[in-house]
């Protein structure tokens, strides 16, 4: 199973319980690579790289469950909450509006059910 090295996939998929075999690469678009020459069988990643890689190759499906929590998150440098609370005030819209539901069944809602719109956690 391939994953970027030095990534939370990587240690998660070198930590498994059902013991795989650990393939570091560079990066994800090498571990695209290995996986179409034959050379891994799977790809850990987080959903959305997964979901770019069944858009490329035909062959490519997304199977079983999550294998770890990644979430994501924004980070702006010290020294703007200007632009931090204007982030979060966009992200509540969306939330508000529906905007965030409707782009998570659109964009990945590919694979399966989308995922439930999670709490918020903001800081300043």
């Amino acid at each position: 199973m391939c994953a970027a090295a030095g990534s939370l996939a990587f240690a998660t998929v070198t930590g498994a319980a059902s013991h795989p075999i650990p393939v570091a690469a560079p990066d994800w678009n090498e571990c695209m690579v290995r996986f179409q020459q034959g050379e891994v069988d799977a790809i850990a990643a987080d959903e959305v790289t997964l979901l770019g890689f069944t858009e490329q190759d035909p062959y490519a499906r997304i199977v079983g469950g999550n294998l770890a929590d990644e979430p994501y998150g924004l980070a702006v440098a010290p020294g703007h909450p200007d632009l931090v609370r204007f982030l979060n005030g966009v992200l509540e819209q969306m939330r508000a509006d529906g905007r965030w539901t409707a782009l998570a069944a659109r964009w990945l809602g590919r694979s399966g059910p989308p995922p439930a719109q999670p709490s918020s956690r903001y800081s300043d």
